[in-house]
């Protein structure tokens, strides 16, 4: 799933967690040191990548005339605002928002002048809206709008009239959820068959919730409890039944909801007599809302939708007694951190890496046994499931892997609890016939290394050579030669630090060793042979997991003078500027890091409380 509608060249790094210091290689291989020049930095045309800015709201051009409880919907690359009222009226006006334009223009009148129907929904060609309030009666009227002809027509109607609810699609079906009718306050549903043209009651949902939003994720509906509390109720229409989802991080009612690409969003809304600009989103594997960035104005009793993957909100109430406005914003999504379902093995100082759209998790260790797992574990991102592969050869932890042409590569690693179970090994796994086998062993045991790959050759970080910590030297690998060099040592320590491949550059982020900060952003120019220095992170981090996007570099996780953190890092390589993004669920270090579909996948790694996990969650810029 990408939620950012951009190019982006995904460019594969992988981490193996690592600690450092430094010593030079003995060796006739070895070239001469010279100073690391400065000012490393990416073009912004490298790759064509264009970088988008993500998690932040714009406001658009106004409505035509302020509007509050309107309904939208988005169909053909254009954004509907139908009915609504303010202080002085209900309305039957239908308005089209051009994105390419920034620009409104009136379609055909609806048939009534109603607000509070309950949503606009697209199913096939048609927008279909049921129900609503005259101002003195609850509707159950089925209105039919057709974008191309621009004309309205009549369904069936309801079995029950009603409003301050909502409706949504899943597999072709109308949901219809009515808040509240003439017996007051409710929580009916209603499903109805556009082929069939039939209306069927179902399973009214646990709570009461009128002017609780409502929207459909993942084959479910959602539907939060509005004016009675802040939880959720989920219908399942294979199940027939309703369960609960987790409790909101504020209470809000009349809010504004919708789904990116399965992300269930919130935003806007009233609470304890006012209206508020917050947004949440649901973590659903990770049972918990988490915070995104404020709307640029707050407003409650507005309608939205989601049109080219991005999500607009229209009209409401802003601050103030019933103060209705025409403000438009548009949330561009990202800096989410979504839980994905969890290896078999717990585990954390493994390595990770992506052959094609699947992320390879192998080895690691547990805290309770010092020995290297073989554990070789595959995700699927497009399935987002998880398959047992076979064995590393022997077991390892903290070592370093990469691939190249379609093939996984292992690179040293420990078999036991000390530097001097550094190995020097070679593992190249490969996923067409479910096989390992042995390449040509690195001049020097490698160990708390990271790896990443530059024109097809593969760079190696060190952390030790299992006789001392050495965060500065690098090795680089040339798989079609199955042949080992030295090239310079970087200018600062890279122990159990993070490497990267973007553009011309092998890049080292952060990290242990003597000499270094643990902040150190140096880049390695494969066509300069020279190394460059960048802007230092803002923390120090030791065992940190991160990947390259377009032109940036995600850190996340990692141990800041012992204290694991879930903070989030992004150093831009174009203007070199760190900036924070959205803490992840929890604190980890030594987990592992590779993206795919243009996320960064983090699996493993371990607790402040010195336990493994298995958990894997996917971080979309």
């Amino acid at each position: 799933m990408t939620l950012l509608h951009r190019r982006t060249i995904l460019l594969v790094a992988s981490m193996a967690a690592a600690g450092a210091c430094s010593s030079d290689l003995r060796s006739p291989l070895a070239p001469s040191q010279s100073p690391a020049a400065t000012d490393f930095q990416l073009t912004d045309d490298i790759g064509d990548v264009s970088v988008q800015a993500a998690n932040q709201w714009t406001q658009l051009a106004s409505l035509p005339f302020a509007r509050a409880y309107t309904v939208s919907a988005a169909f053909n690359g254009r954004l509907y605002t139908i009915g609504g009222s303010d202080l002085n009226a209900i309305y039957n006006t239908v308005t089209e928002y051009n994105p390419g334009t920034n620009t409104w223009t009136t379609k055909a009148p609806m048939p009534k002048k109603l607000n509070s129907q309950l949503g606009a929904t697209v199913i096939g060609s048609i927008v279909y809206v049921p129900g609503g309030w005259n101002g003195t009666s609850y509707m159950n009227d089925l209105l039919l709008y057709d974008p191309v002809a621009n004309s309205w027509s009549s369904g069936p109607p309801m079995p029950i009239p009603g409003a301050c609810g909502g409706s949504a699609a899943i597999s072709g079906i109308l949901y219809v959820a009515i808040g509240c009718d003439f017996s007051g306050v409710t929580a009916k549903l209603l499903s109805f068959d556009p082929a069939t043209k039939q209306w069927t009651p179902l399973p009214s949902a646990p709570g009461s919730h009128s002017a609780g939003t409502v929207v459909a994720a993942n084959g479910k509906l959602y539907w939060d409890n509005g004016s009675t509390g802040t939880g959720t109720d989920v219908y399942d229409p294979v199940a027939n039944s309703w369960s609960p989802a987790p409790t909101h991080i504020t209470k809000r009612i009349s809010a504004a909801s919708a789904t990116l690409d399965g992300v269930v969003l919130t935003a806007g809304g009233y609470t304890i007599g006012t209206v508020v600009n917050t947004t949440e989103y649901l973590d659903e594997k990770g049972a918990k809302w988490l915070p995104r960035a404020n709307m640029v104005a707050a407003t409650g009793a507005a309608s939205s939708a989601v049109l080219n993957g991005e999500w607009y909100v229209v009209g409401g109430n802003g601050p103030g007694s019933l103060n209705t406005i025409a403000t438009v914003q548009k949330y561009t999504p990202g800096d989410l951190w979504l839980t994905a379902n969890s290896m078999a093995t717990p585990r954390g100082h493994l390595t990770a890496t992506t052959v094609g759209t699947s992320v390879y998790a192998i080895g690691g260790r547990v805290p309770s046994n010092v020995s290297g797992l073989t554990t070789n574990e595959v995700y699927s991102s497009a399935s987002g499931t998880w398959q047992t592969k076979s064995p590393l050869p022997a077991g390892r932890w903290g070592a370093a892997s990469a691939a190249v042409g379609g093939r996984v590569f292992v690179i040293g690693g420990f078999s036991g609890d000390s530097l001097t179970t550094a190995t020097n090994t070679v593992y190249a796994y490969t996923p067409a016939t479910d096989t390992w086998t042995v390449r040509a062993s690195a001049p020097t045991p490698i160990g708390f290394a990271s790896a990443a790959v530059i024109g097809g050759k593969i760079f190696v970080q060190l952390g030790t050579d299992g006789t001392t910590f050495d965060g500065k030297k690098v090795y680089r690998y040339d798989p079609a030669a199955d042949a080992w060099s030295v090239i310079q040592d970087s200018p600062g320590a890279h122990s159990q630090g993070v490497s990267v491949g973007v553009a011309q550059y092998f890049a080292s982020i952060g990290g242990g060793g003597s000499g270094s900060a643990g902040k150190a952003v140096d880049g390695f120019n494969i066509n300069q042979q020279n190394w460059l220095s960048s802007t230092p992170a803002p923390v120090a981090l030791v065992g940190a997991s991160g990947g390259a996007i377009g032109t940036r570099i995600y850190i996340a996780f990692g141990s800041q003078s012992g204290t694991y953190t879930a903070a989030t890092n992004v150093f831009d390589g174009v203007t070199k500027l760190w900036s924070s993004r959205g803490a992840a669920p929890e604190a980890l270090a030594f987990a592992a890091a590779a993206v795919t579909n243009g996320e960064l996948l983090t699996v493993g790694g371990f607790r402040q409380n010195a336990t493994a996990t298995g958990v894997a969650r996917r971080y979309v810029p």
